[in-house]
């Protein structure tokens, strides 16, 4: 990712992560983000996958916790959001992520227990409610559904559409202080 967007290494590897190139990434991405926090939102996507796929021992659970932790923490010594993915890790993603003291937080596609998701908004953790929530899997999803998210979150919270987004971007930039002068930009020249 580049500007006014998020910047992290893939967490995903096959079964073993080699700590060793997860660290020549990381020293770049390092490298970037510390020459670069005017223009980087948040750092992600980062999180957990322990999805048998992605993650088949102890060790590549731990490995990924170790990424993972070391990509919090290089957010938050820039005042940066973190752009969370838990696959088959939600307990683990919210432990963690109370552990270290995040506070900048947006979890999307969390899977985790609804009493997870009710601790980290109680932490001030924002969740996205993608269009998963009623599209055909089988279809690509792609930026454009949010449409269909904030259709469908109206439907069920009984609000205007409208309503819904209007709130969902105060909430990005909420999190994503940097979006608002990006918004800003697009609306002044939207109007000439």
């Amino acid at each position: 990712y580049a500007l006014k967007h998020r910047q992290g290494v893939e967490f995903r590897q096959d079964s073993t992560v080699d700590l060793t190139l997860f660290s020549q990434d990381y020293e770049g991405v390092e490298a970037f983000i510390e020459n670069s926090t005017d223009l980087i939102g948040g750092i992600g996507e980062v999180g957990l996958d322990f999805s048998p796929r992605f993650c088949k021992t102890s060790e590549d659970k731990e490995s990924q916790r170790h990424i993972f932790s070391k990509q919090v923490k290089l957010a938050q010594s820039h005042d940066l959001a973190v752009n969370v993915h838990s696959r088959s890790a939600g307990v683990h993603a919210i432990h963690l992520l109370r552990e270290l003291d995040a506070r900048k937080v947006l979890l999307h596609a969390f899977d985790g227990r609804s009493s997870l998701a009710v601790e980290g908004a109680a932490r001030g953790f924002y969740f996205s409610v993608t269009a998963s929530i009623c599209r055909d899997p089988q279809q690509l999803n792609e930026p454009a559904n949010a449409v269909i998210s904030c259709e469908q979150i109206a439907k069920i919270k009984q609000l205007d559409v409208q309503h819904v987004k209007q709130i969902t971007t105060t909430n990005a930039v909420k999190i994503f202080p940097k979006l608002g002068s990006l918004l800003d930009t697009c609306t002044h020249e939207a109007k000439q």
